[in-house]
């Protein structure tokens, strides 16, 4: 059995489920030695456990799940789209545990400072990705990233792209970006109020089912008064990069701040 941490959270993992979710799924920084004691368990069954959910009831093709205590089971068929989809109800029970909440976000860092970019599908996240990437950032996640209390972001196996996986498990929030496609690069600030309609848009929910609706929306609020928003406008050119980079190391933007 495989064995990820995440956060605080050790999981142990059914070897084939892994197997099953490459190449959306590469585990490299996540994983720890057996010497690690877990603390969840995702165990594969051929059917779905008495008592269990479908993880959606439109797509019965993605199998089920039931939560006993600490092993989340599921009847997730060995390929790579189902395989995926339990080990990220897997992230999201960890993440939970742990009081944050999972966010359809980019992270990437310069030093030890994590810059988050959210945005639905075509924002751009993977493209700002890549440019980071290219200037020598690391590289949390381009598609999922966890929010945690005092300012911490966990990263994810998960990526759009095998060239995309993740370099680093965990990093300090240095600000939360809201992506704009523009001809030029240009960092402003966003009001609270932004910040927080843009995180509760782009919150993930692999299962609803798990997740304390009131709890999450507590961490949401905490993250916004702990994490500056801006707006980062950019173009498809390395030239972000170095303007992330200026600015994480010496405080400033092109709007001064």
């Amino acid at each position: 059995m495989a064995r990820l941490r995440i956060g605080e959270c050790v999981c142990d993992v059914d070897d084939a489920l892994l197997d099953a979710a490459r190449p959306r799924c590469q585990a490299g920084p996540f994983l720890v030695g057996s010497e690690s004691r877990p603390t969840l368990w995702l165990r594969r069954d051929d059917a779905l456990s008495p008592g269990g959910h479908l993880f959606q009831r439109e797509r019965p093709d993605l199998g089920g799940f039931a939560l006993e205590r600490d092993t989340l089971r599921t009847s997730a068929p060995l390929s790579t789209f189902p395989a995926e989809f339990a080990l990220r109800a897997l992230f999201q029970l960890a993440v939970l545990r742990q009081g944050g909440f999972c966010a359809h976000g980019a992270g990437v860092v310069f030093g030890d400072a994590a810059l988050v970019a959210l945005g639905p599908s075509g924002a751009g996240k993977s493209t700002l990705s890549r440019l980071c990437l290219q200037a020598g950032a690391a590289l949390l996640s381009d598609e999922l990233v966890a929010l945690l209390p005092g300012g911490r972001v966990l990263g994810s196996p998960f990526s759009s792209e095998p060239d995309l996986a993740a370099s680093r498990a965990e990093a300090r929030a240095h600000a939360l970006l809201l992506l704009e496609k523009a001809p030029t690069e240009r960092l402003t600030p966003v009001a609270s109020s932004e910040l927080l309609a843009a995180l509760l848009g782009q919150r993930f929910r692999a299962v609803a089912d798990l997740e304390p609706g009131p709890r999450v929306l507590t961490a949401v609020g905490a993250v916004v008064a702990e994490v500056p928003g801006f707006r980062l406008a950019f173009r498809k050119d390395v030239a972000v990069a170095g303007l992330l980079a200026e600015w994480v190391a010496h405080g400033t933007t092109a709007s001064g701040r």
